[in-house]
């Protein structure tokens, strides 16, 4: 707690790499991100300011990125920067500062691989390491499949494949194919909306720190589309025998986001489908029995005698 105070009330003492290492330790709940300094004051510290918005911690660096005290971005750019902080508008800042906080995270994974102290010291206090991933992969050797159709399935035969440090959507449709032994299809879906956070909403105002300028990539509204930022997984049963096996089975659909996610080795948004042919889809009826009846939020079809080669997606919680 006495290192935790002394990081918040006097930041410009500790150097940028001894901040990564207090804040590891720390295993704190609140967003780190690592901004340039953007006013030339010629700060001889690595770590200037600490800024506190919520959950969200900024540290503003001293050191050589895109934009800042030392950025490598032509003058017109930091002149429009300054001018624009000078107006109080920072989106220009918040901007550039996103791609600043990854150089700074590649710049100490940089500096940390040539020290072995620090390696051994980031292995065992880290949670976010790509070791982590393969050795929850041994972990879970002893998975189980439960299937009808199969009695036992570990990832013992994919470790080679989970190991890789390459990673694509053809490559995890081979691991999610091979793995459940389905027809399965992966891509990335072209367009999703989001609903906005509350401080990244649009401020309308007569002063210049609110006034968005409307009609220059102001957003309105609670949402906005963002591209390629989702992975969408679909599950096509190749008969109605199969298609009721995964229905059946509760854990199927975790088990499709686990083994995702551990091929990706981040947290990606996933949308889980089953890809249906209508004619596979049974009429929905009411009943007292859990396994015949409809549920609210579950996908049906009224008549899925018409149209029966046509397909359904149905959401997979």
């Amino acid at each position: 707690m006495l290192l935790k105070a002394q990081l918040a009330q006097s930041p410009q003492t500790f150097d940028f790499i001894q901040v990564v290492r207090l804040l590891r330790g720390m295993k704190l709940s609140q967003n780190i991100f690592f901004w340039a300094e953007p006013v030339p004051a010629g700060y001889a510290r690595e770590i200037t300011a600490v800024e506190q918005a919520g959950s969200v911690s900024r540290y503003r660096l001293g050191l050589e990125a895109l934009s800042g005290v030392k950025g490598v971005l032509p003058s017109y750019f930091h002149e429009e920067l300054l001018s624009s902080l000078h107006d109080e508008d920072r989106a220009l800042d918040e901007f550039l500062n996103i791609f600043n906080h990854r150089y700074f995270q590649l710049l100490h994974q940089a500096i940390e691989k040539g020290h072995l102290q620090l390696r051994e010291e980031q292995e065992s206090q880290s949670d976010s390491l790509t070791r982590l991933a393969q050795r929850r992969i041994l972990a879970c050797l002893s998975d189980t499949d439960t299937l009808a159709t199969r009695s036992e399935q570990s990832y013992l035969p994919y470790t080679l494949h989970l190991g890789m440090k390459v990673r694509s959507l053809t490559g995890l449709r081979r691991l999610l194919t091979g793995y459940f032994e389905l027809l399965i299809h992966v891509e990335a879906a072209p367009q999703s909306i989001y609903r906005l956070p509350a401080g990244s909403a649009t401020r309308l105002g007569q002063q210049l720190g609110q006034n968005q300028k409307l009609g220059q990539g102001a957003v309105l509204g609670r949402t906005a589309t963002l591209c390629w930022q989702r992975i969408e997984i679909r599950v096509e049963p190749r008969n109605q025998q199969e298609y009721l096996q995964l229905q059946c089975d509760d854990h199927f659909a975790s088990r499709l986001r686990d083994l995702a996610h551990i091929y990706l080795r981040e947290h990606t948004d996933l949308r889980l489908y089953l890809y249906v042919r209508r004619e596979f889809i049974n009429q929905p009826r009411l009943s007292s029995d859990q396994r015949q009846s409809i549920r609210l939020g579950e996908g049906n079809c009224l008549a899925p005698e018409r149209h029966p080669e046509q397909y359904k997606k149905i959401l997979l919680q």
